[in-house]
């Protein structure tokens, strides 16, 4: 179906993608929504507006990640400018977060109904893309008290080994996030920042490395391969309920 798993919070749903389901072959199979790794145009497109239906909504934004902080605030659909947060309190525009092993995050105000999806590997760590998205969604009026955080499958820490040099570099911003002088741990780093910020949050379980239904660059080798991620949306339309 496309849905490796579903919470609602509110009004507002949360999806995190699985590969299945979707229009494309090979090693694109099946539901690839990025247009940069060499899958058919058409397959694309036919695959996000399958993830735009799956949650119910009337337009999708789709995030072009940069490995950065930028933080954009989305008002209509299409691709985004580069950036790794994209922010909105349109009702029924989807955000969607592309991703193979890095970890996305819905960020929610359940007062305002403010929504924002995050995405963060490495790179987004030493960035602190998470920590800005947070920082300008309580600048535009957001309290704390208000905001829910949902976590997508990352690439696991014992699966994922890097240099002792990107350890240290993550080790310098978020030591949380070190599980040994060779791993790091995404999502220990994320839930790290969001205690820090006293924010509550759930976590969907599952490493993209050994699940096989769900996209991994890492799993590829070096090879093609899709990219999944987390789409969330506040949908008012009593179909997307």
């Amino acid at each position: 179906m496309g849905v490796y798993a579903r919470v609602q919070i509110g009004s507002v749903q949360v999806i995190a993608l699985n590969r299945l389901d979707g229009f494309s072959s090979g090693n694109f199979s099946q539901l690839n929504v990025a247009d940069y790794v060499g899958d058919d145009a058409e397959n694309v497109t036919k695959n996000i507006n399958k993830v735009q239906s799956l949650i119910g909504a009337s337009d999708i934004a789709v995030m072009s990640a940069e490995h950065g902080n930028n933080v954009i605030k989305v008002s209509q659909g299409g691709k985004c400018l580069p950036s790794d947060a994209l922010v909105t309190q349109v009702p029924n525009l989807a955000l969607l977060a592309l991703s193979a092993d890095c970890v996305t995050v819905a960020l929610i105000d359940t007062q305002s109904e403010l929504i924002a999806v995050v995405h963060s590997g490495w790179k987004g760590l030493v960035a602190q893309v998470l920590q800005t998205a947070i920082d300008s969604i309580l600048a535009s009026g957001s309290q704390r008290k208000n905001l829910v955080a949902v976590i997508g499958p990352a690439i696991c820490a014992e699966c994922y080994e890097v240099s002792p040099d990107r350890v240290a570099k993550v080790s310098e911003i978020n030591s949380a996030a070190i599980l040994d002088s060779r791993h790091i741990d995404l999502c220990a780093g994320i839930k790290a920042t969001l205690v820090d910020n006293a924010i509550r949050y759930e976590q969907i379980i599952g490493c993209t490395f050994e699940n096989e239904d769900l996209f991994s660059f890492r799993r590829a080798d070096g090879e093609p391969t899709g990219r999944g991620g987390m789409v969330v949306c506040l949908c008012t339309d009593e179909e997307s309920s």
